[in-house]
């Protein structure tokens, strides 16, 4: 889909004429990348509810004006993401095998729970109590004692364990976990979302900056969200913004299953196109050696005409010197056998080494230099 180009006052004017999704949806964007490019281009918008405060004739807050910014260019693009492929038949076939395996239940502790993350809470047990020995507190570890902190580790036990009956590999590297099958992988991560509040400054933060009475803190949003850290056609951000993730995980298993079929495809496909570049690359090689023969060829071909030249003009000379008076001298005989003797080691028609050959064709030409 083309890009489209807006003022900020006739963007501003758009999003406050009709609601934002219906604006996003004429762009063919999403609401929220809509409103991303507004906010990136300073351009209020309506507030949560306006328009049905507005539908209801209910008593509106006023519409703010538009900033504005002098340093700054008026043109705002606004572009259309490109959409993902469809699966292929592969990877829909991976997807249909996954949907078969057996139903993803949260347990309702962590007895039991998958040796991955039974290690996160050995490791996190054991660095609490290093802390504490050490004298240094724990407030800047991360508390798995709190409900959510639970939760997440018990979604990610039973995710783990819904991949591992379904034959895929499994580890971790950092604070990304992995899923495997062969040389395939995909990356996800299950955590606690955060979000971004105004809180009132603290009396040390009020010493510091006087003019600042509120500050921007970063604060838990109270839910999980599950991230996939490679492209693929599948989606790849699972949040509970409707259903609880414990309603999600099926729908989640089977989409790993078909990233990894995916990334499978995508690794032949790049085997596929190295083996095209190679043939590529070999014919390639062989155009340039062969025209390299020739020129060598040819210029033997040269070098051999010019020495047979210098032999017959030799040959001229001696003719022109025997009706010579220097032809009468005591030493002539024993030059002219000389000279001839040298115009017939010049001559490339008399010592063998004018070969009358050519090279083949290039498809019937052997190299070896591939």
């Amino acid at each position: 889909m083309p890009h489209h180009v807006f003022t900020r006052q006739a963007l501003y004017d758009r999003v406050w004429a009709e609601p934002i999704c219906t604006v996003a949806r004429s762009l063919g964007v999403s609401d929220v990348g809509l409103a991303k490019a507004c906010r990136a281009a300073d351009i209020p918008t309506p507030p949560r509810g306006w328009w049905a405060k507005l539908q209801h004739c209910k008593p509106l807050p006023p519409k703010p004006p538009l900033p504005d910014r002098p340093n700054h260019p008026d043109r705002v693009v606004i572009a259309p993401s490109t959409p993902k492929p469809p699966p292929s038949p592969a990877v829909e076939t991976a997807m249909d095998e996954a949907a078969d395996g057996p139903q993803i239940i949260v347990p309702d502790d962590l007895r039991g729970a998958h040796a991955i993350v039974h290690g996160w809470v050995a490791r996190d047990a054991k660095h609490r109590s290093d802390y504490r020995r050490q004298g240094w507190g724990t407030g800047g570890l991360e508390d798995l004692s709190t409900p959510l902190a639970r939760r997440r580790l018990r979604l990610t036990s039973a995710l783990l364990k819904g991949l591992a009956a379904r034959g895929f590999e499994l580890g971790e590297d950092r604070e990304w976990l992995f899923v495997r099958r062969g040389e395939d992988r995909v990356f996800f991560r299950l955590y606690a979302r955060s979000k971004i509040e105004h809180r009132p400054a603290t009396a040390d933060e009020l010493s510091w900056y006087p003019e600042r009475k509120t500050v921007r803190a970063t604060v838990p949003a109270g839910d999980l969200m599950l991230k996939i850290r490679d492209w693929l056609s599948v989606p790849t951000e699972y949040r509970e913004l409707k259903t609880p993730l414990e309603g999600q995980l099926t729908r989640i298993v089977v989409n790993l299953a078909a990233g990894v079929a995916e990334q499978a495809e995508r690794r032949r496909q790049r085997a596929r196109e190295t083996e095209r570049w190679a043939a590529a690359e070999a014919v390639r090689k062989k155009q340039v050696a062969y025209g390299e023969a020739q020129g060598a060829l040819r210029d033997r071909l040269v070098a051999q005409a010019a020495r047979r030249q210098q032999a017959q003009a030799i040959r001229a000379y001696i003719l022109a010197a025997d009706g010579s008076p220097a032809a009468a001298g005591e030493d002539y005989a024993g030059w002219r056998a000389w000279a001839l003797a040298e115009a017939d080691a010049l001559d490339p028609l008399l010592d063998g080494s004018a070969p009358f050959n050519r090279l083949p064709s290039l498809e019937d030409w052997e190299w070896r230099g591939w």
